[in-house]
């Protein structure tokens, strides 16, 4: 559909879709309202269809996710600044709102064309099904058996370890994730990132691609709970002006 002449998706919540449907569609609106990062923002309403009212999300339609965008395309290294600035913004926003997203990774990250000409592109997180605030997250693998644990920690990769054996999302485990999503923008397209991947916790696994101060910041993302930064301070890191400097060899 469209809404003016932008193309969106439509997203409704019917009759039996209440309890979690109906807890993403408050997220979304309170993530939407406390980040300003949402570009375009998310818009919400009601819709009257056959004698019922449904409330509905519309989100941004025809962009590309994260990893359909850096696989796709040869990004020179101000762009991969400018998203890498844009995506700890948006963590940064909704964690200072006490809102954990819960399910960072590549395809919960919208890239688009900015509008009117402007140069560059912006960054949208969507999919807010597993947001609440700190205090009220869930741990969504707590059932599970150790094998089915291991399993899906090989399997999904960008979830914290502690949260794959069963303890709540947390802020902490949004930073993890936020890790890998800086890989998927700084690592060059055609390089193998499953070796990055595997050595995340080891220095020389960065040093190809970016220098050892940049190197060591992402690298503790995949540390100890009490060890990760904040997003807040990857934010910073990235909108210091010599963050340039660090990042080597990326336009291959």
């Amino acid at each position: 559909m469209f809404l003016g002449v932008q193309a969106v998706a439509l997203k409704e919540f019917k009759e039996g879709q209440c309890g979690d449907m109906l807890k993403e569609l408050l997220y979304a609106i309170l993530a939407s309202q406390a980040s300003k990062h949402v570009f375009p923002p998310v818009r919400y309403g009601i819709r009257y269809s056959s004698g019922h009212v449904y409330p509905f999300l519309v989100f941004p339609y025809g962009g590309r996710t994260l990893w359909e965008f850096a696989d796709a395309d040869t990004l020179d290294v101000p762009l991969k600044r400018n998203m890498c600035i844009q995506l700890t913004e948006a963590v940064k926003e909704m964690h200072s709102d006490d809102l954990v997203h819960g399910d960072l990774k590549g395809n919960n990250v919208l890239v688009m064309d900015r509008p009117l000409g402007l140069e560059g592109v912006a960054l949208s997180l969507i999919d807010f099904s597993l947001t609440a605030t700190s205090d009220k997250t869930t741990s969504v693998y707590s059932r599970l058996t150790e094998e089915e644990k291991l399993a899906r920690l090989k399997r999904a990769y960008w979830i914290a370890p502690e949260t794959a054996q069963g303890f709540r999302k947390s802020k902490s485990s949004d930073v993890y994730s936020l890790g890998f999503l800086l890989l998927d923008i700084l690592i060059p397209k055609g390089e193998d990132k499953r070796n990055v991947y595997a050595g995340k916790k080891e220095i020389a696994t960065y040093t190809p691609y970016m220098d050892s101060s940049l190197a060591i910041l992402i690298m503790n993302c995949f540390g100890v709970r009490s060890g990760r930064p904040t997003a807040q301070e990857l934010y910073a890191a990235f909108s210091d002006s010599d963050i340039i400097n660090g990042i080597m060899n990326l336009q291959r």
